[in-house]
């Protein structure tokens, strides 16, 4: 997990936190990046702001809820040559989101293997467990509260 501050740009969050792993799937494997706002809700924000915040990427890569089947958003990652890092592009100035991953999702996701980019809409703890992410991305999914879509590195 890694907490990343953002410029705030058009609406954007000011603070994501992401988690990024590899899994195997019903399809093959598959490597996941998920991105949300950071718990606790910063002062002064209410849920529907943070809502909003999250909306505006979600929508800007493209994605679909959890009820839709995982849509191709195409290619929208960088991998540079620090090798722990990616960046997610949301528009074609180049405005997004960067991650820390490890070496084998780098590795994975460089020679061409699927990334799941999920956006969920609800503050999750930035010292989240996998179980813990486990349990909010199925409550999320559930009740609509999960944005998700299929990308590949650029």
């Amino acid at each position: 997990m890694s907490t990343i501050r953002t410029a705030g740009a058009a609406g954007l969050p000011r603070r994501v936190a992401t988690w990024t792993w590899l899994e195997r799937t019903e399809v093959g494997r598959m490597a996941f990046l998920l991105v949300a706002p950071p718990a606790p809700v910063p002062w002064g924000d209410t849920a529907g702001d943070v809502e909003r915040r999250m909306l505006r990427p979600a929508a800007a890569l493209e994605l679909d809820g959890p009820d839709r089947p995982l849509v191709y958003v195409g290619p929208r990652l960088a991998l540079g040559a620090d090798r722990d890092r990616v960046s997610v592009r949301l528009d074609e100035r180049g405005l997004g989101l960067r991650a820390r991953v490890c070496a084998e999702w780098a590795a994975f996701a460089r020679g061409g293997g699927p990334v799941a980019l999920l956006v969920g809409l609800d503050p999750l703890a930035p010292a989240a467990t996998p179980e813990d992410v486990e349990e909010y991305l199925r409550t999320r999914a559930a009740r609509g509260r999960l944005r998700m879509g299929n990308t590949a590195a650029v």
